[in-house]
């Protein structure tokens, strides 16, 4: 069972990479709407939803879903956190500061229920 997960996480760790590494490319290009299509792609893949879905979705209607998903653990909740600041970078970059910031602040809220979670095992 072990060697399974590693060999599971490993896939997801490399898949998120290659995502990663595509978003660079496309904020260097200057490709901004292709790369949001890109974050809201991966988003909707972790989460099972369709991107449209993802993309229409507020800052706090995903943070609600993202905190009651059970299927969600920590790997994705940091996943999802690391996407939705790039999304930010890539809503500034557009000239949406607002947005950008309610990204940024949605990021901050997802990686904070990781860290809530790490407090509550060390008491």
């Amino acid at each position: 069972m072990q060697i399974q997960r590693k060999d599971f996480l490993e896939r997801i760790i490399e898949e998120f990479a290659e995502v990663l590494a595509n978003l660079a490319g496309l904020r260097k290009t200057r490709s901004h709407l292709a790369a949001l299509e890109l974050i809201d792609r991966t988003v909707g893949g972790i989460m099972g939803m369709n991107e449209d879905v993802v993309a229409m979705l507020s800052p706090n209607s995903l943070r609600g879903l993202i905190a009651m998903d059970p299927l969600l653990d920590d790997n994705y909740r940091l996943m999802l956190a690391e996407l939705l600041h790039e999304k930010a970078g890539v809503l500034e970059a557009l000239g949406r500061p607002a947005e950008a910031e309610a990204e940024r602040a949605l990021a901050h809220a997802v990686s904070g229920m990781v860290v809530s979670g790490l407090d509550s095992t060390w008491n």
